[in-house]
């Protein structure tokens, strides 16, 4: 058993993990970061295959989100490029159509009757004035079946959601929840230089950096349980250790916080066997060339499909080649890889003719959990979601995109870590007073 140096334990070392360890330090606790894997970043982490960097996935940082605020108060700095909306592509039919992004583009498009258009444009542009509060138990379906009566229009904002969300199946996910993601895009985004493994090493530096406090990270390390008392918190290692600390931060996906705090009858238990996950299928291509300098982006209408040339504003390739990703939005049902495969390289070789015969480097995930919680318009959407304060636990905390009632993706996991770091440190300085 150990504990004579250690205030604050940090399960998990992901985004979340790693900003609430620099938090925490930064209030002056002595913390330890625990990570299971052999690498920090969770699924912030950037792989290089033949010097092209591919995210886990198309990743955008929301430029007036929680993540970049937190960026910048830890003084994490970042670089990238904001992709621009104007000139995307719509995939509906087996066919390319201009993408209604802004009102040149909704006026020329043949993807929309002139009366869908008119009713489309209003509903866009009153967006920016609608309250989500409102909107938070309405499911996204029957948000847009109640607003829009054209059916090409309400399949233009599902893709729309798509993209910003990652949420495939809106019939059960909250309107106020993707109506805020929407609000949030309209600051922009930001493709960054060298990928989120950027992020990754801003945080696995500033937690480290000799002239703080410190943070103490072991990888490699895997928690099997955390325990909460009256008057301390411990975590047990699978290797039969025991670590002993003021408070603990478990900073990890749901399911493994539900089984580190005793499985389906934890406090966790019962909000996580109702959650409903976001899973995509993602493949990364890094091309010597871009056979065709137009399609940069293209968002599936009928299908739900996604490609981007990130290349375009972020340094993710060498000099004149590009990194395209290709997505599939996938559904609650079992997928089948081949098939999904099939499918976006058939959207591929539509937008880029041609590719096969340039391709330097590829990486294909078949599927990938993005969100393992989805806010559920049942639960009052991000209202609904747990924590960082758990009942019945008053040294244990947790943090991660399911957590609290700000953002979504990484700007849930940056502005929870903050929360989560001030729990911890009020019982830990109430401790050692």
């Amino acid at each position: 058993m150990a504990r004579q140096d250690i205030d604050i334990i940090v399960v998990g070392g992901g985004l979340a993990g790693l900003a609430a360890s620099i938090y925490a330090a930064q209030g002056g606790a002595r913390v330890l970061l625990l990570e299971r894997s052999a690498h920090m970043g969770g699924r912030a982490i950037t792989t290089i295959r033949n010097d092209y960097h591919f995210n886990l996935g198309p990743h955008a940082l929301y430029r007036g989100g929680c993540a970049a605020a937190a960026l910048a108060d830890l003084a994490v700095s970042i670089s990238g490029g904001m992709p621009p909306l104007a000139g995307a592509f719509a995939y509906h039919g087996g066919r390319l159509h201009t993408f209604p992004s802004g009102g040149v583009s909704l006026m020329v498009t043949d993807l929309i009757t002139a009366e869908g258009k008119r009713e489309l444009a209003a509903f866009r542009k009153g967006l920016s004035h609608e309250d989500p509060e409102r909107m938070d138990f309405i499911t996204t379906d029957e948000w847009l079946e109640r607003s829009l009566k054209n059916a090409m229009a309400r399949d233009i904002m599902r893709s729309l959601i798509r993209t910003a969300t990652f949420v495939h199946a809106v019939d059960s996910y909250s309107a106020g929840a993707a109506l805020r993601q929407l609000q949030l895009g309209g600051a922009g985004v930001l493709y960054l230089d060298y990928g989120w493994q950027s992020i990754v090493n801003g945080l696995v530096s500033r937690a480290t950096r000799p002239t703080d406090t410190g943070v103490r990270l072991q990888p490699s390390r895997c928690v099997k349980r955390v325990e909460s008392t009256a008057d301390h918190a411990a975590v047990q290692l699978d290797d039969g250790s025991r670590i002993e600390a003021a408070a603990v931060i478990i900073a990890t996906r749901p399911g493994a916080a539900v089984e580190m705090l005793g499985g389906a009858s934890s406090t966790l238990g019962a909000w996580f066997a109702s959650a409903r996950p976001a899973r995509v299928a993602c493949w990364s291509v890094g091309l010597r060339e871009l056979p065709n300098a137009v399609h940069k982006l293209t968002l599936g209408i009928d299908r739900p499909l996604y490609l981007s040339v990130h290349s375009e504003v972020a340094r993710l390739a060498p000099g004149g080649r590009a990194v395209v990703h290709v997505a599939k939005y996938l559904g609650d049902h079992a997928s089948d890889p081949a098939s999904d495969r099939e499918e976006m390289e058939s959207l591929l070789d539509l937008a880029q003719p041609g590719w096969k015969d340039l391709v330097e480097a590829e990486e294909f995930l078949p599927a990938i959990t993005v969100v393992d919680a989805v806010p559920a318009a049942a639960q009052g959407g991000l209202h609904g979601r747990p924590g960082p304060a758990l009942p019945g636990y008053s040294r244990v905390f947790v943090a991660g995109d399911w957590v609290g009632e700000k953002g979504q993706l990484a700007d849930a996991s940056l502005a929870c870590a903050k929360q989560a770091a001030a729990l911890a440190l009020d019982v830990s300085v109430s401790q050692t007073a």
